[in-house]
């Protein structure tokens, strides 16, 4: 956490971090245990984005995730739209909450999604971006780690290079949403 205080300076004041109760209903909803960089990251920033040049990153709270991996939420739907038009062998994922499968937490201006590989235990938790016409691209790393690389320039990437280092020449900020 503190290599991203570096990178974004926290505000003083988080702006609506989630309550322990709305920990304990999204965890309990998903059937999960969210990783702790995630719980820390919320209880540092509280709810907002984080702003790049040219682009703006947005990492949800619990209980938009449980409202967003739902039946009716945003990722199944966008996941299955992508796996459509793929041959079977070539679905490089299942959708949770099948075992293993891909749990949306947020995204970017820029049409990436961002997701969780919920491959063991939450800690280990890999990040995976994918392109609007589902392109997938798996980062060995937790959301923190993630998000400090990205904005250094620094992540190892094949075609979504460009589009997601976003090394800084100018600085970069935290803003919270507005209440």
């Amino acid at each position: 956490m503190e290599s991203l205080r570096q990178v974004f300076p926290a505000p003083e004041s988080p702006t609506g971090p989630p309550t322990e109760s709305d920990w304990t209903a999204a965890e309990q909803s998903l059937e999960i245990v969210f990783p702790a960089d995630y719980r820390e990251l919320l209880n540092v920033y509280g709810v907002g984005s984080f702003r790049l040049p040219g682009d703006m990153v947005v990492v949800l709270g619990p209980t938009a995730v449980a409202e967003e991996a739902g039946p009716d939420g945003l990722y199944p739907d966008q996941l299955e739209s992508w796996f459509e038009e793929m041959e079977p062998d070539e679905v490089p994922y299942s959708i949770f909450p099948e075992l293993s499968g891909l749990l949306g937490f947020g995204g970017n201006d820029n049409g990436y999604s961002f997701f969780w590989h919920t491959n063991g235990p939450s800690d280990g938790w890999t990040i995976v971006a994918a392109t609007e016409d589902g392109h997938f691209e798996e980062f060995d790393m937790n959301l923190t780690d993630f998000l400090v690389k990205m904005s250094r320039g620094q992540l190892e990437t094949s075609h979504l290079n460009q589009a997601l280092n976003r090394g800084a020449d100018q600085p970069l900020q935290f803003a919270p949403r507005a209440s």
